[in-house]
């Protein structure tokens, strides 16, 4: 894993990172344990929120934070490259949002959504191909380990396995043994799979499970960890 695909580490635009210090600290976290490049994917979530608006904050908390690297001497060094994006929430009808494919990560035609915290009912399904087709989009399906709790297993397979998606699975799956089960079972299926690690505060390193993923892709064989570094690389255009 070189890439974290899902990080609130920008300062004070969610329920991320408050400060630039923080921010920081989040990412020397990263860089010291073998993240090359690390998604911005703050929260866009309102629906009556625009996304030029959205876009301006963001440009404010990457502006509030080079200025903060810069002043006080920070060695970028110690820090991953940062791919900007957004975690999009998935709600009825998203797909006709203006300016939607600008929450892309840079760079590439790849946005990550997230689906609602709840039992499934259909529509979600429909909404993700809408934004796929219309857009002409990939869709990469934020933390999809959160959703085990809410879906049955068809609904599971009919949602994630079954589609032409990307999946992204939190590092906090290998914090239980269910969590790591996941992670294993969607690497021995080939499935097209991502790893972030969603860090919102300097004080939740620690429960990130980023060490603990590290340890399940360690004992891939290295054409597999191969494959993975390499598919991760292609979902950026890098």
């Amino acid at each position: 894993m070189k890439i974290d695909f899902h990080s609130h580490f920008l300062p004070g635009i969610d329920d991320g990172a408050k400060t630039p210090a923080q921010s920081v600290e989040i990412l020397q976290y990263l860089k010291r344990n073998g993240i090359e490049r690390v998604c911005a994917t703050p929260h866009f979530a309102k629906h009556g929120e625009r996304v030029s608006s959205f876009l301006e904050h963001r440009a404010g908390a990457v502006r509030a934070l080079n200025e903060y690297i810069d002043t006080n001497g920070i060695d970028r060094e110690t820090l991953p490259h940062v791919t900007l994006g957004a975690e999009v929430h998935l709600y009825r009808n998203l797909s006709e949002r203006e300016r939607l494919k600008e929450l892309c990560y840079e760079g590439c035609d790849r946005i990550l959504l997230e689906l609602p915290f709840r039992k499934f009912e259909g529509w979600e399904l429909e909404e993700v191909y809408n934004i796929m087709y219309q857009l002409k989009v990939t869709p990469v399906m934020a933390h999809i380990n959160r959703y085990t709790g809410f879906y049955s297993k068809s609904e599971f397979s009919d949602m994630f396995y079954n589609g032409d998606f990307i999946l992204q699975l939190n590092c906090e799956s290998a914090n239980t043994f269910s969590g790591s089960s996941l992670i294993k079972k969607t690497l021995k299926s080939g499935y097209d799979l991502v790893f972030g690690c969603d860090i919102h505060s300097p004080e939740k390193v620690s429960e990130s499970g980023l060490e603990k993923t590290e340890k399940i892709l360690s004992k891939l064989s290295t054409d597999r960890l191969h494959e993975l570094e390499n598919f991760e690389r292609s979902v950026l255009n890098r």
